[in-house]
């Protein structure tokens, strides 16, 4: 208690989002609220009338780039539409339910091993391998909880504000050898897929990670300095081009999207799309790589219909 006291009162960010949390910022709009966040995490003021660098691009992206659809493509539910109506089916986990409520979920009639998680909420799963060890009640306190917070609050992720708090069961993905399903989140710029992250342990929040580009080369030296896991200790799938060909098809258009994919025992699920990876606030150890990614996010088009308000 006295160490997180203590955090809150001398690291900015920390406190940034406890008084967040309070309500502190609620009056600001969107662009006072970037503009305040944005000094606190980067140390410099957002610059708005021309940004430059990979973060700015990101943060007017969340102010300026808002189309409709872009709140289904963020729905835990109707992602899954959009997405099989590009892709096809095959690459859809198969739904066992979406719920209002908690207490509204048919439990009997799942089966031993699935997967909660909120359709509006981004990055938290409750993972049931198997209902007799199940903590059904931990898991209503935490869904219930997550179900009245609206995501976009806290970042102000436009995205976010209006998709409906609703809860969704799905199939749990894991291996032949039972192991869970490799998460392999893809980094799209200027409607392409530029480097990608093969990531170990989300569900059970012990993320590790490593970088590769396209052309399946390490790249995980311009990200971070201590390697995480070696690169010598993953096996990539297969088949990794029949990923590639996927994403593209999900990217094209969009100026940033991030486009998760799941490969068990070779076969292909669609995970999630997600347009502000962090928040829009990106680490990257090089700043020549940081600045690279950036070029390629053309604001030119978003910059016209905005001058159009």
């Amino acid at each position: 208690m006295i160490r997180t006291v203590i955090n809150i009162v001398f690291d900015p960010i920390k406190r940034f989002h406890f008084l967040d949390k309070l309500g502190f910022y609620s009056g600001l709009s969107d662009e006072e609220y970037l503009k305040k966040y944005f000094r606190i995490r980067e140390g410099k003021k957002l610059n708005l009338n021309d940004p430059k660098t990979l973060n700015e691009k990101l943060q007017y992206l969340k102010l300026y780039n808002r189309k409709e659809e872009y709140s289904k493509m963020v729905d835990k539910v109707e992602a899954k539409k959009y997405v099989a109506e590009i892709i096809g089916e095959k690459y859809i986990i198969p739904t066992y339910g979406v719920w209002n409520n908690f207490d509204d979920i048919s439990f009997d009639q799942l089966p031993d091993k699935f997967i909660l998680k909120c359709t509006h909420d981004s990055g938290r799963v409750f993972i049931c391998n198997g209902k007799s060890k199940f903590d059904f009640k931990e898991a209503k306190k935490n869904i219930s909880a997550r179900l009245k917070i609206n995501y976009y609050k806290y970042g102000r992720e436009w995205v976010y504000k209006d998709v409906k708090p609703r809860i969704i069961a799905e199939k749990l993905l894991t291996n032949k050898d039972n192991s869970p399903a490799i998460d392999y989140k893809f980094y799209c710029y200027g409607g392409k897929p530029i480097y990608f992250m093969y990531s170990v342990g989300e569900a059970d929040h012990n993320v590790k990670n490593h970088k590769f580009d396209m052309n399946l080369k390490s790249i995980d030296h311009l990200f971070k300095k201590q390697v995480a896991i070696a690169e010598t200790d993953i096996v990539l799938p297969d088949n990794m081009s029949e990923m590639i060909e996927v994403v593209k098809k999900l990217c094209v258009g969009f100026p940033h999207i991030r486009v998760d994919l799941y490969n068990v025992d070779g076969k292909i699920y669609f995970g999630e799309l997600t347009f502000y990876t962090s928040s829009g606030f990106i680490h990257i150890d090089s700043e020549e790589y940081s600045d690279y990614l950036a070029s390629l996010i053309d604001l030119s088009e978003i910059k016209r219909e905005k001058d159009k308000i």
